[in-house]
């Protein structure tokens, strides 16, 4: 991005910026740096290997965000994992496990669109790809009735990916109630799922309420894969600290692909790095602190929120011609503008606002008061279409 324009705009990055346009550093995470600190002083932690597998704390804590403290599957001990490099890590090794058991098919089905890397990772695994409708393009909004149509046609036991919440690219997630669908559908075909669960807190500013279809799946006693990131919702992007967990029907079960798990994680990077599993369980482990980082994340969902309702308010008095419901009702970082690729690239050129070709746009990338210079940039760019 040459342009040297004051009034430049960088929408494209994923990562939450503050209202300044800059990193958010969690007072959660400088207090548990400044805490680890002085432990490593005082010969408390040090820099050992951890056992294979990570740090079994972290995929405690990990659990407990995605099912709740009273599971069942968390007390049957059905519920496993292995700490991982973040989500892409997580991905990536729960490819490669399903790859190797012989009785699973082979094919993976992402929803269309989805995130760019999904295709990288699990077509590195050897996984034929195919995409299942998802977004309708021309209403910016979830085709449920479509999705549904392209569920049951999926041949029974195929492998199947969702995102957790806050759906990337577009931002719009399905509801609990289409949810129950969606898993009465999975269990009827007996599809491996796999969620993928990078935005958790980021959708509603409720982690209870954003883990709402990965805990209706445990319920219906349906097996599932889930990959979890702290990368967004701790600010631990160079971290790169996640786990990749399974939920199983039995112990036994899950005490098998657990060992998998471990022996695919020994040959792919032998032990993941612990630095950032330390931040992780040292503001998990203590109720308080817990409570603090999730007020944290609550705030950063907060400024999304009002951010959104701010350009939908601009762009629904400036643009009448169009409707702009969408930029309210999609969720979490990201949304789907409905700008198309000649559009984008007028924003480009003519206002220095830069984003993805698709129109996705990194919500919280918004600086403080600069709605108003946005919304009259899409404005000139549509009034002169």
């Amino acid at each position: 991005m040459a342009c040297k324009d004051k009034n430049k705009m960088n929408l494209g990055v994923g990562a939450f910026r503050n209202g300044e346009g800059n990193p958010q550093p969690l007072k959660a995470v400088l207090e548990a740096e400044e805490a680890l600190l002085d432990m490593r002083k005082k010969g408390l932690l040090n820099h050992e290997y951890p056992a294979i597998g990570g740090s079994y704390e972290l995929v405690q804590h990990s659990i407990d965000l995605v099912l709740g403290p009273n599971s069942a599957s968390l007390q049957e001990h059905r519920a496993v994992g292995v700490q991982a490099i973040s989500g892409t890590g997580s991905l990536r090794l729960v490819g490669e496990f399903i790859a190797s058991v012989g009785s699973l098919k082979k094919t993976v089905h992402l929803p269309n669109p989805t995130w760019a890397n999904h295709k990288n990772i699990f077509s590195s695994c050897g996984f034929d790809i195919e995409t299942y409708h998802y977004f309708d393009e021309k209403e910016n909004k979830l085709d449920f009735g479509n999705l549904k149509k392209a569920l049951r046609a999926i041949p029974k036991g195929d492998v199947l990916v969702f995102h957790a919440c806050a759906h990337n690219p577009t931002g719009v997630d399905t509801s609990i109630d289409e949810w129950k669908t969606v898993a009465e559908i999975c269990k009827e075909r007996d599809f491996v799922v796999v969620f993928d669960c990078a935005y958790l807190g980021f959708a509603s500013g409720d982690m209870d309420e954003d883990a709402g279809a990965m805990r209706l799946f445990a319920r219906l006693n349906i097996e599932f894969f889930v990959c979890m990131s702290f990368s967004k919702n701790m600010g631990l992007y160079d971290e790169r600290v996640g786990a990749a967990m399974y939920f199983s029907h039995t112990a036994s079960t899950a005490e098998k692909v657990l060992s998998h798990l471990k022996s695919h994680s020994r040959a792919m990077w032998s032990v993941p790095p612990q630095n950032g599993a330390h931040i992780v369980n040292y503001i998990l482990s203590n109720p308080s602190r817990k409570e603090r980082w999730q007020n944290e994340v609550r705030g950063m969902a907060s400024r999304i929120l009002t951010l959104r309702e701010q350009l939908y308010n601009g762009l629904k008095k400036s643009c009448k011609g169009r409707s702009w419901d969408h930029i309210i009702n999609q969720k979490g970082m990201f949304s789907y503008t409905g700008l198309n690729a000649s559009e984008v690239d007028r924003l480009e050129k003519e206002f220095c606002v830069f984003m993805m070709s698709s129109g996705r746009i990194s919500v919280s990338g918004i600086a403080d008061g600069r709605v108003p210079y946005l919304v009259d940039a899409i404005t000139k760019v549509l009034q002169n279409d």
